[in-house]
């Protein structure tokens, strides 16, 4: 949202992202988040620095994630206990979600210093359940290719989705993955059903510009807390998925990611496995020239493919705006033309299969 010349003042429309976001938050489920983003709105002025510079803050709020930044640090707050009036509004989810307005004036101004220092963090939720679209990416590349994967994932955040051979899926009527484990994912599904296919990752590997450590219980305390406190069965799943991680550690670099990009594509690549690239909700972040560049050395890397050693990209992201995530498959030699195989929900709550 551009806050610079649209009249009104700069609080005025960084009030209005809040709200339009609160809109968003009820529309996917989280009426508790949608009632403090309200309240943010109508109690936050310029007598806190937290609140000080909320309404003066320079960049997009919405591409800076402003109101996940500050839901985050609330959320936090309240599973920290230190503040029981909130805590209780977390813990009840629905009731009572309209006194936030009461209470929230004082606990800013009682947490000032600590809420504002978590909006020097670019929020990362790390979904896992958008875990069961890339997994119906990855089938569709096995289908092509054979089953034999190297996974290298843009954006990794923990790391969790690079574990996502380790999760149970029903994909439709199609049960695949790992029966019994802690993550299962159900999305609610529409269309014809994707043909099961065999996946084996060789290789896995992250990327992030800040990978979270998840031997470290803060860094862990953090992605939980920019979950929404009322979607209990993401709560659960982060766990799981987090607990999944502690086990089978992901190796995750600090990296930039077009630099790291190029370093892959030039590692040498095993016969008969798959070299895939993956990502999910992630481009959006990344500037345009540096989208274009990461688009231009997987279609260069696939003028290079054969069919001993193919490339694969297999995309969850938003191709426009207001409209829901696409699954986007491509892979070379044979397939380089990008295939939308399914539209879903931006959290995996729910797909639609284009097939």
């Amino acid at each position: 949202m551009d806050i610079r010349n649209n009249g009104g003042t700069h609080a005025d429309h960084i009030r209005a992202a809040f709200r339009a976001q609160a809109a968003s938050c009820r529309l996917l489920a989280s009426p508790l988040t949608g009632a403090v983003l309200d309240a943010l709105a109508d109690i936050l002025d310029d007598r806190t620095v937290t609140g000080a510079r909320i309404l003066a803050w320079p960049g997009d709020a919405d591409d800076d994630a402003l109101m996940m930044r500050i839901t985050g640090a609330l959320h936090a707050l309240a599973r920290r206990g230190d503040e029981l009036a909130l805590s209780a509004l977390y813990h009840d989810h629905v009731a009572n979600v309209g006194r936030f307005a009461d209470i929230l004036p004082d606990i800013i101004a009682r947490h000032d210093d600590w809420l504002n220092q978590w909006l020097d963090h670019v929020p990362q939720t790390n979904e896992v359940g958008r875990a069961a679209v890339l997994w119906a990416g990855l089938m569709e590349v096995a289908r092509r290719h054979g089953p034999r994967i190297d996974l290298n994932e843009l954006g990794s955040s923990a790391g969790l989705n690079i574990n996502l051979d380790r999760f149970s899926y029903r994909l439709g009527d199609t049960v695949c993955g790992v029966s019994d484990s802690a993550v299962h994912l159900a999305p609610e599904w529409d269309g014809s059903s994707p043909l099961p296919q065999q996946v084996t990752i060789v290789d896995r590997h992250g990327v992030d510009h800040t990978p979270i450590d998840l031997s470290d219980p803060a860094q862990q305390e953090r992605l939980t807390a920019y979950v929404w406190a009322d979607r209990t069965e993401r709560l659960e799943r982060i766990t799981a998925a987090m607990a999944i991680a502690t086990q089978h550690p992901p190796t995750l670099d600090q990296a930039d990611i077009v630099d790291w990009v190029s370093h892959r594509l030039a590692a040498p690549q095993l016969a008969r496995v798959t070299r895939v690239f993956m990502n999910s909700i992630v481009m959006q972040y990344l500037p345009a020239d540096r989208r274009a560049m990461v688009a231009q050395m997987m279609l260069r890397a696939g003028e290079r493919a054969t069919a001993d050693c193919p490339i694969a990209w297999v995309q969850m992201e938003i191709l426009e705006p207001r409209t829901l995530p696409a699954l986007i498959v491509q892979s070379w030699p044979g397939h380089g033309a990008p295939q939308i195989l399914a539209r879903a929900h931006p959290h995996g709550a729910s797909i639609q299969w284009i097939g």
